[in-house]
C-alpha cells in the first residue's frame, strides 16, 4: 500500500525556487558561451568529413610522420573544369605528429619549427584525375610535392556510394 508523503507549503516552495534558480543559472552560463564564441572564432575544421566532398588521408612522409586531409567539392566532381581544380590540404593534424622525428628534422634542417606544426600543402588535380575520381575509379593516387620538389605526401581518393550518385545526379541535372 501506497504511503501519501505530505510535503508542508514551504518546502514546495523552496523546491520550485532554486529549480528556478538553476533553470535560470543555466539558462543565462549557456547564453554568455554562446555570445562569447564570435563567428570569427568558429573556423571551419578542415578535418571534418562533410557530406558535399569527397576525402582522404595523407599518407607518406620519410622524415616525420603526420596527416593532412584533402577534400574535393562534389560540385568540381560533377563538371571538372579543363584547367583543374586547385587547392589546399588541411593543417598538418598536431596529434598525429612524431613529436621526436620533427624534432630531429628541425634540428637537422635549422627550418622553423613553429611555421611546420602549422602547415598545409597547395595541391591541382588535373581534369584527368577528377574524372576518374568521379567515375568511381578506385584509389586514384595524388602525388603532392614540396616547393623544392621533393614527394610531401600521397593521397588515395575512391568516391563514396553516396558521393558517385550525387555526382551521378549532378551530371543528370537532376
Amino acid at each position: 500500500m501506497l504511503k501519501s508523503v505530505k510535503t508542508s507549503p514551504m518546502n514546495r516552495r523552496k523546491f520550485i525556487l532554486s529549480s528556478a534558480v538553476a533553470a535560470g543559472t543555466s539558462l543565462l552560463l549557456s547564453k554568455k558561451s554562446l555570445a562569447a564564441e564570435s563567428p570569427s572564432d568558429k573556423k571551419e575544421d578542415l578535418c571534418l568529413i562533410r557530406m558535399d566532398q569527397v576525402t582522404a588521408e595523407a599518407t607518406y612522409f620519410a622524415r616525420y610522420e603526420h596527416f593532412h586531409i584533402l577534400a574535393i567539392p562534389i560540385s568540381i566532381l560533377i563538371a571538372p573544369p579543363e584547367q583543374g581544380y586547385s587547392t589546399r590540404t588541411s593543417v598538418l593534424d598536431q596529434n598525429s605528429l612524431d613529436e621526436k622525428a620533427f624534432a630531429e628534422f628541425i634540428k637537422e634542417t635549422g627550418l622553423d619549427g613553429a611555421s611546420l606544426r602549422i602547415h598545409s600543402h597547395a595541391v591541382t588535380f588535373t581534369k584527368d584525375e577528377l574524372e576518374r575520381i568521379a567515375s568511381g575509379e578506385k584509389e586514384v593516387k595524388i602525388t603532392v610535392m614540396t616547393p623544392k620538389g621533393n614527394i610531401a605526401h600521397y593521397f588515395y581518393f575512391t568516391a563514396s556510394r553516396s558521393a558517385q550518385v550525387k555526382i551521378q545526379r549532378g551530371r543528370a541535372g537532376k
